[in-house]
């Protein structure tokens, strides 16, 4: 050895490549997708997009554009088994720093204090609000969405939403 360092060396003490900007035309599945959101919402933190012409008008001072989806079906479901749920409709989803978005014929507004627990069903997003209502959001990519929504909680609320008894690691 002439102590110059090999390849290998080099190549370990490289920093981490983002596979995003090494292979922009590889289409990550939604839970490689939700898995680096994860990785860089706990590293980064939450890094807002610039709000389009849709949703610009409707922000409130101070609010900002977490995540947009542009085509998400949305149902509500109530707790009461005796009336229909709603049939979904289709709009763009956009996720806020207050609140969820969703811009069809119409636009329905649902603040993240509201939301009491998000989860997967199959592949949609069940949304559990405080007045008893359900709420069912069917995107192209689920678990994304369920780890936008509940980074855009985390900001908003902090450590203290933990459940007593459960410690940060």
């Amino acid at each position: 050895m002439d102590g110059t360092p090999d390849a290998r060396s080099t190549d370990r003490d490289a920093p981490d490549l983002d596979p995003h900007q090494a292979r922009p035309d590889v289409e990550w599945s939604d839970d490689e997708a939700a898995s680096d959101a994860r990785r860089r919402y706990r590293s980064h933190g939450i890094e807002p997009l610039a709000p389009d012409a849709r949703i610009s008008p409707l922000l409130t001072p101070g609010e900002s554009v977490v995540a947009h989806h542009p085509s998400v079906g949305l149902a509500r479901r109530l707790r009461s088994k005796e009336v229909e749920s709603t049939v979904p409709v289709h709009g763009h989803l956009y996720v806020t720093s207050a609140r969820l978005v969703h811009l069809c014929p119409g636009a329905l507004t649902i603040a993240l204090d509201d939301i009491e627990d998000a989860a997967l069903i199959g592949d949609r997003v069940l949304l559990v609000t405080r007045g008893g209502v359900g709420i069912t959001l069917d995107a192209d990519r689920p678990r994304l969405l369920r780890v936008q929504i509940a980074a855009a909680r985390a900001a908003r609320t902090g450590p203290t939403r933990r459940p007593p008894g459960h410690a940060a690691r």
